[in-house]
Formats: structure tokens, sequence, C-alpha cells
């Protein structure tokens, strides 16, 4: 699930017949993995979260 670019709304409105009431809230992709994943950085857990007590 992924969250929705509302710069598509309107054609994804018309190629699917979706009425203008409802909001685009995300999509799901389907698809095929054509290339492995590249490695990903992440921060820690530390720089990334503050808790405060």
């Amino acid at each position: 699930m992924q969250h929705y670019n509302p710069l598509i709304d309107d054609e994804v409105k018309e190629a699917f017949g979706i009425p203008d009431s409802w909001k685009l809230r995300a999509q799901m992709d389907f698809g095929s993995i054509e290339a492995p994943a590249d490695e990903k950085e992440f921060m820690s857990d530390e720089d990334r979260f503050k808790v405060l007590k």
C-alpha cells in the first residue's frame, strides 16, 4: 500500500469510472520484480526518535 498521488486523480477516476464523491487515498501496486532492490541505509533509532518523559 502506498500513499496516493493526487496529481493523477482525474485520469484515474475517468479510467476506472470512480465517482467524484470518492476520495482516493492510497494505491496498491501490482507487478513483478524486474531487478533486486538496492541496499538501504537507515538512521539509528537514537537519531530518528526522541522519547520525552
